[in-house]
């Protein structure tokens, strides 16, 4: 009933029949309105079901699925792709990187920055904050002074502590002895005994003091060096003739430099040397006694001492002892004298002691002098000529620097050795008489070593005046 109804419909022409259908979703307003015309003539016809029903019975079947199409034909093959570029090698030439590829081509890849290079200096950080500025940060209400602000972390004042113990009395010395064995004994105030101890042989005149200067044994083990005041507190300073039975002969260099309190010094007879700057800067020093047994002193062993109180003779300053107050000359009075007659007891002429005494002539020399001192006489500029006596021994490092004006001099065959430098810059000396032979000139010669001036002066050997 219902195709006929549906044949019916189709008959009268309405657009539903048409073979094209369309999916629900997809009718427009003039689909509906004509399937609906179709519908209401097929009510009157006597259909008696609904409209989606009646939809339904009209729609066309689903056609059977079409057979699959053939497989096309497979495509051609690509041409061969190229071969592909590898590197070969690396290198850096000249500061730039080069690649070379498998081809042969070689790349330049620019330049090469060292991954040591520094980067820009950082910027300055800013200036921190005084604990003041702190407080005053997180305190904003505070309105005192930084100084107020300190005052105020103070705290109070302790209690005032117990009162302390009396300090014990000090104990003086009350008594000093030698006992029976020969023990220097000192017996305190308190009756106990601060030192005791047997005295080395022979030295009868030795103090407790002689144990505390500092020492230096000799290379070969027989003499000491003093080399310094040690713990001695005395102002007043005795240098032992011995120390562990054996001779003190010599005051090392700097032994008593800057030593400020010391007074006075009395060197023994055991001594013959006394090394740089040994007293340097002893401004309190007033008095040294020297012995005759004295023999080199070295430079600047007085200098700074300003208190030190000198022997003078002509235009000479004098250092002795109470029987020969000229033993060495330490230095001219000034630097102004054009002359200077040495007294006949000089054993020694210091270092320096006429140094650049530039106006300086003439100047005698006594044959009791043993040793002419390092630079005694540089710069003498006027000096043209000097005889050294018999008994000298040696001409110290630059003892003639610089007398530009010396023609000639004499010396004896008791020169032994003659220092660097000795007539270093006399560039006038043209003749030197030495009393002794050639052998002997030699011999000096191997020792030392002689300045240039010397060899080209010409030498006078076995000179007798």
């Amino acid at each position: 009933m219902l195709m006929t109804f549906a044949v019916a419909a189709c008959a009268a022409g309405f657009a539903a029949c048409t073979p094209q259908q369309k999916d629900d979703a997809e009718l427009s307003w003039g689909d509906v309105y004509t399937i609906s015309a179709a519908y209401t003539q097929a009510k009157e016809l006597g259909y008696t079901g609904s409209l989606e029903e009646f939809i339904a019975a009209i729609s066309g079947k689903d056609g059977a699925d079409g057979q699959d199409g053939k497989d096309g034909q497979d495509g051609k093959d690509g041409e061969d792709g190229k071969d592909g570029v590898g590197i070969a090698d690396m290198k850096i030439e000249d500061g730039r990187l080069y690649v070379t590829l498998s081809d042969g081509k070689k790349l330049d890849c620019g330049a090469v920055t060292s991954g040591s290079s520094s980067g820009e200096d950082g910027k300055d950080g800013e200036d921190g904050l005084s604990a003041y500025e702190i407080y005053k940060k997180y305190h904003p209400e505070y309105t005192g002074t930084e100084q107020e602000w300190i005052e105020s972390l103070k705290g109070a004042d302790g209690e005032k502590g117990d009162k302390g113990e009396d300090g014990k009395d000090g104990v003086g010395i009350a008594q000093i002895y030698l006992n029976g064995a020969g023990e220097l004994v000192i017996v305190g105030t308190d009756g106990s005994i601060l030192f005791q101890q047997k005295l080395p042989e022979g030295g009868s005149s030795v103090t407790p003091d002689t144990q505390q200067f500092t020492y230096e044994i000799s290379a070969d083990g027989k003499s000491y060096t003093i080399t310094g005041i040690g713990s001695i507190l005395s102002t007043d300073i005795v240098i032992p003739s011995t120390y562990n039975g054996l001779p003190v002969t010599a005051i090392g260099g700097v032994a008593f430099a800057d030593c400020s309190t010391i007074k006075s010094v009395i060197i023994p007879d055991s001594v013959t040397s006394i090394g740089a700057k040994a007293f340097g800067g002893c401004w309190s020093l007033t008095e040294v006694i020297i012995p005759d047994s004295i023999t080199s002193i070295g430079s600047a062993a007085f200098d700074g001492c300003y208190s030190l109180k000198y022997n003078k003779y002509d235009n000479a300053l004098y250092l002795g002892n109470e029987n020969n107050p000229y033993v060495a000359l330490i230095k001219a009075v000034n630097e102004d004298i054009t002359d200077c007659q040495i007294n006949n007891e000089t054993k020694v002429i210091g270092s320096r002691a006429f140094s650049y005494c530039t106006s300086l002539i003439s100047i005698t020399i006594p044959d009791g002098v043993t040793s002419i001192g390092s630079a005694a006489f540089s710069g003498c500029a006027s000096l043209e000529s000097i005889t050294i006596p018999d008994g000298v021994t040696s001409i110290r490092n630059s003892a003639f620097y610089g007398c530009t004006s010396l023609e000639s001099i004499t010396i004896p065959d008791s020169v032994t050795s003659i220092g660097d430098e000795a007539f270093s810059y006399c560039t006038s000396l043209k003749t030197v008489y030495y009393a002794g032979s050639e052998q002997d000139w030699e011999k000096i010669v191997g020792i030392a070593g002689v300045d240039i001036i010397l060899e080209n002066a010409e030498i006078i050997f076995n000179y007798r005046g």
